[in-house]
């Protein structure tokens, strides 16, 4: 058969589409379908992490609350006090722990997912499992700690007898969800990329410092507003996912602080529902990125 004979044959084909099409909805909600399928590999690796964090100590996983009390020390003596925060801002011990909780984590989570496929490089080597349960376990396992320092936080509120008021409770849930999204995704991205450039666990390292002080934890949002006078920058402020969670937070937690609305941007249920919706798009770019870069890990480790 002549080449001209083949393509002609070729052209008159008529094509079928095989395999499963995959709906817009299935295809938002396939990284969590695809997390809740794995979900007994990624419990075995969140249970064998806390081990291993931890293993010899006495105090066992008390010790993850140690950095977040010394940090709220730390800022409410120096800032607090000396440098008189806590005159301005109501409530500042609490304000401050609110914040730290938050934060702390999606630190832990970002800074841990550089080591999350190099980290298991035995195991992707020997054993075939999904590579993606990974970068999940971090995130896992950063939400137990998460929980316990969300626990200590709900005693301290009590005992200082700072209860803030009902019908704003429920805005910790969008605001959790907003970590937790952008958490998994930052996960997704940093454990594959890491594993081709070395230097990105740095970075990060570097970025979450900087992050750190541009997240409202030590200053109140009332604060940036004066500060800036700039609608351009104050809402650049606000398009980082972590403020508008800690705002949530804040807004769900701070009972001295609530009452004055200009402590909070406007809106801000709405920004809390729309970064949410933002999340979801973040995970799956991350899901996609770690899907393609996959492939070479075992070559690479």
């Amino acid at each position: 058969m002549t080449v001209k004979a083949r393509d002609e044959y070729i052209s008159g084909l008529t094509w079928q589409e095989t395999g499963i099409r995959q709906g817009f909805f299935s295809f938002l909600l396939s990284p969590f379908l695809e997390a809740y399928s794995q979900r007994g590999l990624i419990w075995l690796l969140i249970d064998k992490e806390l081990r291993a964090r931890y293993k010899g100590s006495a105090l066992g996983i008390v010790w993850s609350l140690a950095k977040p009390i010394t940090q709220l020390l730390i800022y409410f003596v120096a800032i607090g006090e000396f440098l008189g925060a806590s005159r301005s801002i109501p409530g500042f011990a609490i304000f401050v722990l609110i914040g730290l909780t938050a934060w702390s984590f999606f630190s832990d989570v970002a800074s841990q997912s550089s080591q999350a496929i190099l980290g298991n490089a035995g195991i992707i080597k020997k054993i075939h499992i999904p590579r993606i349960i990974f970068p999940l376990s971090v995130v896992g396992s950063s939400f137990v700690y998460f929980f316990i320092q969300f626990l200590v936080l709900g005693i301290a509120i009590l005992l200082v007898q700072q209860l803030p008021e009902f019908p704003q409770f429920w805005l910790l849930f969008p605001s959790t969800a907003i970590l937790i999204l952008f958490g998994t995704g930052t996960a997704y991205l940093i454990s594959s990329i890491n594993v081709f450039i070395r230097d990105l666990q740095h970075l990060v390292d570097v970025s979450l410092s900087i992050l750190f002080w541009l997240s409202p934890i030590v200053y109140s949002y009332k604060f940036v507003v004066q500060a800036i006078q700039n609608d351009f920058l104050l809402n650049l402020y606000l398009a980082n996912p972590v403020t508008i969670s800690i705002l949530g937070f804040q807004r769900a937690l701070w009972a001295q602080g609530t009452n004055d609305l200009s402590n909070f941007p406007e809106h801000l249920v709405w920004r809390l529902w729309i970064m949410c919706a933002i999340g979801v798009v973040f995970v799956l770019i991350g899901q996609s990125v770690f899907r393609k870069f996959e492939r070479n890990f075992a070559q690479e480790i």
